[in-house]
């Protein structure tokens, strides 16, 4: 279904979406080291390079042995910097949808390059595979995300009780989706 498009980058005017590789390790190491970036996540902030090599490692195994996964690295084109990561997840074949999750350096926020990311993904779904549906969750309470999902055209589709464990407390989440007929009516 979907894996012959992993083999393939996505440009924009600003950003190459592309694999990650070794290479990328400092670069992600600056925002997954960083709590503030965690706050709203079910994972800690890394402690060391180690853990972000162990990632880049297991996702350079997923490019090759899992087609229900795959992680785009977001490159800043005019600083050659890996600055974020898209996954998109849980591919269904039989029901054509996925699941997306984002993470962005900080230091980049407000300068619309995930909202650019996110509709060039769906550009590229839409168009090369048969997925029909991608949808995003994030907790209740962080706007900046859903603020996102809403200006990437995602819909509100509803709220998901107890959804997290965050630091130890269950918190909702929101679910957000975007089809292939509201994107083609909004682009």
């Amino acid at each position: 279904m979907c894996q012959e498009t992993f083999e393939n980058y996505i440009r924009t005017d600003r950003l190459l979406l592309r694999r990650i590789s070794l290479s990328d390790a400092s670069d992600m190491f600056e925002y997954t080291s960083n709590p503030v970036v965690c706050k709203y996540l079910e994972w800690d902030a890394h402690t060391n390079k180690g853990q972000v090599l162990s990632f880049i490692n297991q996702v350079i195994d997923e490019y090759e042995n899992d087609n229900t996964t795959f992680l785009w690295g977001i490159e800043l084109l005019n600083e050659k910097k890996l600055i974020g990561v898209l996954r998109i997840f849980d591919l269904s074949i039989r029901n054509h949808r996925g699941e997306i999750s984002y993470i962005l350096n900080p230091e980049y926020h407000g300068k619309g390059y995930m909202v650019e990311s996110l509709k060039a993904l769906f550009s590229h779904y839409f168009s090369k595979t048969d997925i029909i549906r991608v949808q995003a969750k994030c907790v209740a309470d962080h706007k900046a995300s859903e603020k996102v999902m809403i200006n990437s055209g995602m819909l509100y589709e509803g709220l998901l009780k107890n959804y997290f464990i965050i630091e130890n407390n269950s918190v909702d989440a929101v679910l957000y989706a975007i089809t292939v007929f509201q994107y083609n009516s909004i682009y």
